[in-house]
This record gives structure tokens, C-alpha cells and sequence, in this order.
């Protein structure tokens, strides 16, 4: 009987008890580029984006969240003055419902074994309510993802492209650059060499080391020259510049034959750095990026982008819609085309 009193209002405490839903978890490794699926969402996406940065030290980032769709996370280390070095950034999808993500951080090129600052851009879908974060927090490296970060820096190639000639990032180890390893070790082991009395060594220590930096960017410059010879002799482009020459001459010869100055309005997706190129071969006509200048516009240049057709004399592309002649192709994919007002 007593057994009985007591069970009957401890099952009654259980069931007034709150349920406690725990969220699943789910390991993500972040990707250095884009798929396609996360292309095609972002050029559909209407739905803005949530951006902020969270600062700490960890191998993993952990996120706490629920989400009626996928969304899709753009990640990448803060540097002085709040910039971002595109080719550190990385890309992953967090998936719809209530999970505990687990986020590899090493995946980034930029990421360092010191305390960092991360920014975070969640893309959200037109249809989509937001996403709700609960909570954020820093998680320690593993072992083996640290090894594979330093591995991974220690045989990154510099990217040594036309667009960025004097943004070399140099080679790094877990976010130690590896001109500051190969220094120290170098003046460390000549400076044994002196106390040892040794002159002629640590000289040799000091030179070979000096070569041994030169030797490893030499090595990457040599394989994007020939990449870049390659190219320019089998397609007529060359890295980020494209066909950005050949461009600018035809727009150049059609200023010659057009009854009024051109405006050259350019639709691309992949910045402004083509737009730029193309001004400076295409010079002194007029070339521009930017959507308010779409009504000026007497030809447009449609390079790298994401979204757009040509069908029955109607050209779209991003913000522009309107009639438009195909005037010419060019090797690197770009169409120009004349508009019609």
C-alpha cells in the first residue's frame, strides 16, 4: 500500500515534468567553393542575409539553431580592419530543422591555431521565416585536423593570378606564415653555429635559408607562367583579364562607326574587376557596372554571370531586361550586345 502511494505521485511528477528536446548533432566540413545548388539559391534568393562575427579560439565552431529551409553559411577569418581574403572564405549548408552543427573551421586556408575572428553570412531563401541561433561557442582542434591544416597550408600553391599580383598571401602553417618559421629556425641555427665558432656555416645556414624561401614561391610562379603562356597561345585569354583586350578593341572600333558615344553596361556576378579591365583596353569609352547606369546604357557586355538569356531579341540579365542584337562572342565566354532602346 505504501509502495503504491509512493509510485502514484511520482509517474504523476513525470508527466507534469517540461520535455526537454535536445537538438540533433551533425558534423559539417565547410567547402572552399561554391556547388551549384548553392549557386542557384543565391542567384534566386531575394531573401537577404544575416551577417555577424564571433571571436574566439577553437578548431570547430559550434552553432545551435532552427531553420525552416537549408541555409546556406559563407564563412571566413577577420583580418585588421574587418577584411576578408576571398580565397579564405568557405562555404557550407546547414540544414533545415532544429540541429547542433559541429563546423570545421581548418577547412579554411586562413584559419590559425591563435584566437581569431570569424564573420558569418547566413543566405536566407525568399520563403524562408529566418533562422533562430541559440547559441554559438568555440570548440578545441582535433589532433588530426590540426595536422591536416598545416599539411594543407605547407602544400597550398600561391595563387599568383593577373587580377592579384601584389596580394601574395604566402605560405602558412596552421596561421603561422612560414617565412616566420623558416626565419627563426634559420637564425636560430646560425646563431648555433657562431657560438660554436663556425662562421662559414652560419653564413651557408643564412643563405640556404634565404634561397629555400625564393625556391618555394619560385616554384608556383613558374607553374602559373606556363598556365598563363598556355592559355594566351591556345585561347587568346589570359587569367582574370579573359578576353578583356579583345573586348575593349571591338568597343573601341564600334566608338569609330556609332552615330552617338557608346556606354558599355557590364552584367557579371564575379565583381568589379573585369569591368575594370575592360574600361582601361576599352578606353575612352565609357564602361560601367553599376545597375543605375542600365538606362544610359547603348551596349551591354554580359561576363561571368550567373543568370541570363537571350530569347526572341530579349536580353536578361540580373536587373536588365530589354531588347538587345547580338553583335559579337568573344573566347572567354562574354557576349556583347547592342541595345535597343
Amino acid at each position: 500500500m505504501y509502495r503504491r502511494a509512493f509510485v502514484v505521485p511520482f509517474v504523476i511528477l513525470l508527466c507534469a515534468m517540461p520535455v526537454i528536446a535536445v537538438a540533433a548533432e551533425v558534423q559539417i566540413t565547410p567547402a572552399l567553393h561554391m556547388t551549384q545548388g548553392q549557386k542557384d539559391r543565391r542567384a534566386e534568393s531575394t531573401g537577404g542575409a544575416a551577417r555577424q562575427s564571433v571571436q574566439g579560439w577553437g578548431g570547430r565552431l559550434r552553432i545551435v539553431y532552427r531553420s525552416g529551409t537549408d541555409i546556406d553559411l559563407d564563412l571566413a577569418p577577420l583580418h585588421r580592419g574587418g577584411s576578408v581574403d576571398p580565397v579564405e572564405m568557405v562555404y557550407a549548408t546547414l540544414p533545415k530543422g532544429e540541429w547542433d552543427a559541429i563546423i570545421d573551421l581548418t577547412a579554411s586556408p586562413g584559419w590559425s591555431i591563435l584566437p581569431q575572428e570569424y564573420a558569418l553570412q547566413f543566405v536566407v531563401p525568399p520563403a524562408s521565416d529566418g533562422v533562430e541561433v541559440q547559441s554559438m561557442e568555440f570548440l578545441p582542434p582535433e589532433n588530426t585536423s590540426v595536422i591536416r591544416a598545416a599539411w594543407k597550408g605547407l602544400l597550398q600553391r600561391e595563387q599568383y593570378l593577373v587580377s592579384t599580383p601584389h596580394l601574395i598571401r604566402g605560405t602558412t602553417l596552421a596561421g603561422m606564415p612560414l617565412v616566420l618559421l623558416i626565419g627563426i629556425v634559420t637564425i636560430i641555427a646560425a646563431l648555433v653555429m657562431i657560438g660554436r665558432r663556425k662562421k662559414s656555416a652560419a653564413a651557408g645556414i643564412l643563405v640556404g635559408g634565404f634561397f629555400l624561401l625564393h625556391l618555394w614561391f619560385a616554384v608556383d610562379l613558374a607553374r602559373f607562367t606556363v598556365m598563363h603562356l598556355r592559355e594566351w597561345s591556345a585561347r587568346g585569354t589570359l587569367g582574370d583579364f579573359g578576353a578583356a583586350q579583345d573586348v575593349g578593341t571591338a568597343l573601341r572600333e564600334i566608338a569609330v562607326s556609332a552615330p552617338k558615344p557608346p556606354f558599355v553596361y557590364v552584367c557579371t556576378n564575379a565583381g568589379n574587376y573585369y569591368p575594370k579591365a575592360v574600361r582601361y583596353f576599352g578606353y575612352p569609352v565609357p564602361v560601367s557596372a553599376t545597375k543605375e547606369d542600365i538606362p544610359r546604357a547603348t551596349h551591354v557586355l554580359v561576363a561571368q554571370a550567373l543568370r541570363w538569356s537571350e530569347q526572341d531579341g530579349i536580353l536578361t540579365c540580373g536587373d536588365l531586361s530589354g531588347k538587345a542584337t547580338k553583335l559579337r562572342a568573344f573566347a572567354d565566354g562574354s557576349v556583347l550586345y547592342s541595345a535597343t532602346p
